[in-house]
């Protein structure tokens, strides 16, 4: 296998984690720029998931048919033509347009990039692979907000896109010239041999519950990353500085506890693992929402509520989106996509509902993320048996 194989996934599946996190400290300025809402504002942040959503049905089943690296290289090229439109945007509607055209692209390395070490490696080195690929990522996302906040303050918004711009043509331009084809034998799927396993997975309780709450955890962290620069800086009325601070220690706690998930996993076993990272955010969205309710929020106690819930959430992830692969273990591909596109969805939905509920304080995100919790309790239910046989397993 090329040499350049682990470097260029590692760098495709960079540009779509860190979108929306190095380009969120310039939102204020954006609405300033365009005479715009806050709400309107986030919604670019809604319809980048909204269009990940749509494609990412797609990406897994056209890749069997035409292979994994000319789909690779459509959809990053899709991801680089949106970056494009939204540093040269010259209105709200415009951003709006490329923002859901970057959505269409990036969830091409989000379905595909696993999916191809799988086709290269197998059982422990397969894993260890994936295990050092989230590593790098968690630390990239835990220093995507101070990126962003730099070039924000040193070119301003427009950096931020220009500089997933670049980012996109460099992975974009490498994937072109150097990527492999991965995929060992051809094969053609039919319409109707992607509807069926679908189908499948959708009419199944047990699948769809423990796809959701992973889902629902990612889309309630993303709909605080996404508001929190008008909460910060316009409601709080911190600077830019204070922000980056204030969301480095909320995303290095998730990064942290991501990083030692094995340890965590291997001392407490999944079923603990799990209760406890529910505890602890369910707990948290109790406190926001009561502190947002009698007038009792801060900078100091937002931040620390979602370090512990984005700790929680980044502890028990990793055991429930593995357990929803076990429910059919012969439609793996099926589950990720759908379970990607679901996701994407969740984020859509809850993202443009913050926005939309957003009136200069934190009772929107927070009735939101514990509105999610309390469903999220309810769905885990059933299942922590299940848990315990992973945990034999």
């Amino acid at each position: 296998m090329s040499r350049w194989f682990l470097p260029l996934l590692i760098l495709s599946i960079i540009v779509c984690c860190i979108e929306v996190e190095v380009s969120a400290p310039g939102f204020p300025d954006i609405a300033k720029n365009f005479h715009t809402t806050e709400s309107l504002i986030e919604l670019t942040v809604g319809l980048n998931f909204l269009g990940f959503c749509l494609s990412a049905l797609f990406y897994g089943p056209l890749s069997h048919n035409f292979g994994r690296r000319p789909i690779m290289v459509f959809g990053n090229g899709l991801l680089l033509l949106g970056a494009i439109g939204c540093f040269l945007a010259p209105s709200i509607n415009f951003l709006l347009a490329a923002r859901f055209l970057q959505g269409l692209g990036a969830s091409t390395s989000a379905v595909l990039v696993f999916t191809m070490i799988a086709d290269v490696y197998q059982g422990s080195k397969a894993t260890k692979l994936i295990g050092r690929m989230n590593a790098i990522l968690t630390i990239i996302m835990a220093l995507a907000p101070l990126i962003g906040s730099f070039i924000n303050n040193l070119i301003g918004w427009r950096g931020n896109y220009g500089f997933i711009a670049l980012l996109s043509f460099s992975s974009w331009i490498s994937l072109y010239l150097y990527f492999p084809e991965t995929q060992k034998k051809e094969s053609f799927i039919k319409l109707k041999d992607v509807l069926t396993p679908y189908k499948k997975l959708l009419l199944s309780p047990k699948f769809l519950a423990l796809s959701l709450v992973p889902s629902f955890f990612y889309a309630s962290y993303m709909a605080f990353i996404t508001q929190s620069p008008f909460l910060y800086r316009e409601a709080f009325g911190l600077s830019l500085l204070q922000y980056t601070l204030h969301q480095g220690l909320i995303i290095g706690s998730f990064s942290l506890v991501s990083f030692f998930s094995d340890k965590i996993l291997k001392a407490l076993e999944p079923k603990r693992t799990v209760a406890l990272g529910l505890f602890l955010c369910v707990a948290t969205a109790f406190l926001m929402f009561f502190l947002t309710l009698f007038n009792l929020s801060s900078p100091l106690a937002m931040t620390l509520s979602m370090s512990f819930f984005s700790a929680g959430f980044a502890a028990c992830y990793p055991v429930i989106f593995t357990e929803s692969f076990t429910v059919f273990s012969e439609l793996k591909g099926f589950a990720s996509s759908l379970t990607m596109s679901l996701r994407a969805f969740l984020c859509f939905f809850l993202v443009a509902l913050t926005g939309y509920f957003y009136e200069g304080t934190s009772f929107a995100v927070a009735i939101v993320i514990l509105s999610a919790m309390v469903l999220n309790s309810f769905l885990l239910m059933p299942f922590f048996k299940a848990f315990e046989k992973f945990a034999k397993e």
